[in-house]
């Protein structure tokens, strides 16, 4: 994805780029079940709505097709995983089947192809992925500094950002206004969009304007007496509608009401990446800096799953979280990149009882 860095204090250079150094392989782990969703039918500013998942794909065989570099993961209708290929610039489909396909990007890095089909478009670095409850694919287009959405169709269209990284103009129209590298979506049941960008955590309403709930820059978040800066690195939404933030730099977890009060925070992480909630409330966070997939529920953090080669059944290397997710059932579902002696092994794993992985496609 979205070499080193080259604009200084924006995370997003350091968060895409942290998984790979010259020479590294990436080693990517796909954990998991997905749940059904449902909804009718509907249309939105955001983009045109349903509860089907997108029918237009391009299927690739297998070993055409690798895992380079991934991070967000979404969950869709029918038992499908969307994994965001950063290093293909691609949006990939993964079926109950075990086949991967396709679903945005033709893996040339660019911006074309609004008003057609999602894999002959150009993405650039994709980021967070999210799930709208009819079914509309949301993408954290960051190189482009753009928010793509896909219809249920296989449509491709922007729903935020001109081009322009400098965010402006809030309360206009989200496609009219500059939005600073996106890094990462939510999404709310009414289909309210919430996008952690450069400039802080954006809000863009279903009738298309944008506006923010908190901008980023040092001394903005005041937690237990301390102003620290505000970095949002991603975002995640809880069954109560509020909002839980990895802040990149200092790192710690955030919860906060969908107005931007802050209401509680964690700083026991020394990475955290990706963030789901499960329907309990719990949050999960793919903890980069620690190799952990792990779960707070209320003052209560346990470490679910310590990516090492004894949890892969031997498999050797080192493996860095960066994507998580649950469905309604509390199956859990993960992704990492990492290093592995020159080896790239891409494989999917279930999480079972105790943090057991077993897996199912290597």
């Amino acid at each position: 994805m979205t070499s080193n860095e080259v604009r200084i204090g924006h995370n997003f250079l350091f968060r895409k780029w942290r998984y790979v150094t010259v020479g590294a392989i990436v080693v990517a782990i796909v954990v998991g079940v997905i749940f059904e969703t449902n909804g009718s039918a509907k249309t939105s500013a955001l983009g045109p709505l349903s509860k089907s998942p997108p029918k237009t794909t391009s299927e690739v065989r297998p070993q055409e097709l690798i895992l380079n570099r991934p991070e967000a993961l979404a969950l869709t209708g029918k038992g499908n995983v969307l994994i965001s290929n950063d290093g293909s610039n691609q949006i990939l489909l993964w079926t109950r089947k075990g086949g991967l396909s396709v679903l945005a990007g033709t893996g040339k890095q660019g911006y074309s192809g609004d008003n057609g089909p999602a894999n002959k478009a150009e993405l650039s670095d994709p980021g967070g992925i999210a799930v709208a409850s009819d079914g509309t694919i949301y993408v954290a287009d960051t190189g482009n500094n753009r928010v793509r959405a896909i219809s249920p169709s296989g449509t491709i269209n922007t729903v935020a950002g001109n081009g322009n990284p400098e965010n402006s103009a809030a309360g206009r129209s989200a496609v009219d206004v500059g939005v600073d590298q996106p890094v990462a979506v939510a999404v709310t049941k009414k289909g309210e969009l919430y996008v952690a960008d450069g400039a802080g955590l954006q809000t863009i309403s279903p009738n298309g304007a944008i506006a923010t709930v908190m901008a980023s820059g040092p001394g903005v978040l005041k937690l237990h007496g301390t102003r620290i800066a505000f970095n949002p690195d991603a975002v995640a939404i809880g069954p109560s509608g509020n909002l839980f933030v990895a802040n990149f730099s200092p790192k710690v977890l955030i919860e906060l009401s969908p107005a931007g009060q802050v209401i509680k925070s964690w700083d026991l992480y020394v990475s955290p990446a990706g963030l789901a909630t499960s329907p309990t409330g719990s949050v999960l966070v793919a903890d980069y800096g620690q190799f952990a997939l792990d779960k707070i529920a209320g003052n209560h953090l346990t470490k679910l799953v310590e990516f090492r080669a004894t949890s892969l059944s031997g498999i050797g290397g080192v493996f860095r979280p960066s994507g998580v997710a649950v469905n309604m059932a509390g199956q859990i579902y993960a992704d990492t990149n990492g290093t592995n002696g020159g080896t790239n092994v891409p494989v999917f794993v279930t999480i079972g009882a105790k943090g057991a992985t077993t897996i199912l496609i290597r």
